[in-house]
């Protein structure tokens, strides 16, 4: 029998939002039904594979509750976008698989499978925890920070309801990311992964006296989308480095809620963790902590936790900054590490025991050279197929390097690779810079974005608006 609704979509819309009331008509429970069954936009991450297939990922309807975890490199094209609930059954959108019961398996049976769908897809899902209890507990968390701000994230800069990203009042500090970074299994499996590719363990046995490992990790953005949101996504784009042709991305995760909240799509958290060896990565740690500035996967202060351009005043606490009482940007980048360490340790026990943890850890500053020689020497090491560019790491190693002998970038593009390798703990990075070699001509649909703390100039390298139809390649 077919059903004839004489009802307009202001009406659906609106009976949608108020499905929580207790009390119906017929018609409004016929139309609730109907509602149920139409396929739902849903905001979905895209990773595209060697061969240039695109595969999403985001927890469908019918997954069961609980934590899911997307692991990708940003050196890898990726992007997000909307896709209907039923675009898998149709064969309209190729959805990432997922590995579940991630506790069931050895360490040894997990880094595997994790290694083997990262070369297929670059990329790789993990249900690191399908329970209801923790669901639960994360929205919880969420309803706390969302309270504290009086109900409701401010619109406008710093946060995009276009890319569903979230990075305003401490956010990416509050209860909501502290416990899904906290997450044992997550965890587990960041370190098996991290380690199968070549980077360093950044879960390194605590030190004595120490109750946790010492651990840095991202206050990235909060991936949070409502029904009401107009969300966009992102384009296809690619996270490099300067100078244009310089090593990729750092290694990330995407932590989905699901389900999430009555009334949003899409509730999850960045994730990113590096051991606590670099004192550089420890001191701009120890800066987002105190000032509550939000970070790339970098650790590069990218947002400032008070609402911009775009924001209203709003009603209740539409200034508040979660974490307590935090330095201004200007004022804690002229403190010495003395002065910035006792700063952190004043924090409230939520951030200052992350700070703690932290400076219970000696830091080393990264001299090129020692840096190539320890990876020359280690398991890491791989020489690669670029001859010039191994000869260039051996006169770094050998303190040699003349300019004269190697093009100002590629000298510039090495010291800068065996920096990063040694800030992130990523070896693997060298290896990388090693197999890239020579000059390439970028094609229009590949959409470079500079990572990290970069001039004007080289932001502007690989902009959306520096790729128009007329120009087919840039070198």
């Amino acid at each position: 029998m077919l059903l004839h609704f004489r009802i307009s979509v202001c009406e659906l819309v609106r009976l949608k939002e108020k499905r929580r009331q207790t009390t119906f008509t017929p018609q409004q429970k016929l139309t609730a039904a109907f509602l149920s069954l139409l396929p739902q936009m849903l905001p979905a991450t895209f990773v595209v594979n060697n061969d240039g297939r695109e595969a999403c990922f985001c927890p469908l309807p019918e997954d069961a509750d609980g934590l899911y975890v997307l692991f990708f490199n940003q050196g890898a094209s990726h992007g997000s976008k909307k896709i209907r609930t039923d675009a898998a059954q149709l064969g309209e959108t190729v959805m990432l698989p997922v590995l579940f019961s991630p506790e069931n398996m050895s360490d040894a049976v997990l880094k595997t499978q994790m290694l083997r769908h990262m070369q297929a897809h670059n990329a790789v899902v993990v249900a690191v925890d399908c329970s209801k209890e923790v669901r639960n507990g994360l929205c919880r968390a969420w309803q706390k920070d969302l309270d504290s701000l009086g109900g409701k994230v401010p619109s406008g800069s710093p946060n995009s309801k276009s890319a569903g990203i979230i990075r305003s009042n401490g956010l990416p500090f509050g209860t909501f990311a502290a416990k899904t970074r906290a997450h044992a299994e997550l965890r587990r499996c960041w370190r098996l992964l991290a380690v199968a590719l070549g980077r360093d363990d950044p879960f390194a046995a605590p030190a004595r006296g120490a109750s946790q490992p010492a651990v840095i990790s991202s206050f990235d953005g909060i991936l949070y989308t409502k029904a009401t949101d107009n969300f966009t996504g992102l384009k296809p784009h690619t996270d490099t480095y300067p100078p244009p042709h310089g090593e990729t991305g750092q290694l990330q995760a995407l932590a989905y809620v699901h389900p999430p909240p009555q009334g949003v799509l899409r509730l999850g958290c960045a994730v990113a963790f590096y051991p606590a060896k670099a004192h550089s990565l420890w001191r701009d740690y120890l800066l987002a902590l105190v000032t509550r500035w939000s970070t790339s996967p970098d650790l590069d202060l990218r947002q400032s936790p008070l609402p911009g351009l775009g924001s209203k005043k709003g009603r209740g606490k539409h200034r508040f900054v979660l974490g307590g009482p935090y330095l201004p940007k200007k004022d804690a980048t002229k403190l010495s590490d003395v002065e910035l360490q006792a700063q952190a340790l004043k924090l409230p026990p939520t951030l200052r025991c992350l700070a703690k943890d932290a400076c219970q850890h000696k830091t080393t500053k990264c001299e090129p050279e020692e840096y190539f020689k320890q990876w020359r020497s280690s398991a890491h090491c791989a020489k690669g197929a670029n001859k010039e560019r191994w000869q260039l790491l051996q006169s770094v190693g050998k303190a040699k390097a003349n300019r004269n002998d190697f093009s100002a970038n590629l000298f510039r593009s090495a010291k800068d690779c065996l920096k990063r390798a040694h800030r992130f703990g990523a070896p693997e990075k060298v290896n990388a810079w090693l197999s890239i070699g020579g000059r390439k001509r970028r094609l229009t649909k590949t959409i470079l974005q500079p990572s990290g703390v970069v001039t004007k100039a080289q932001k502007k390298v690989g902009h959306l608006h520096s790729f128009d139809g007329k120009k087919k390649s840039r070198r």
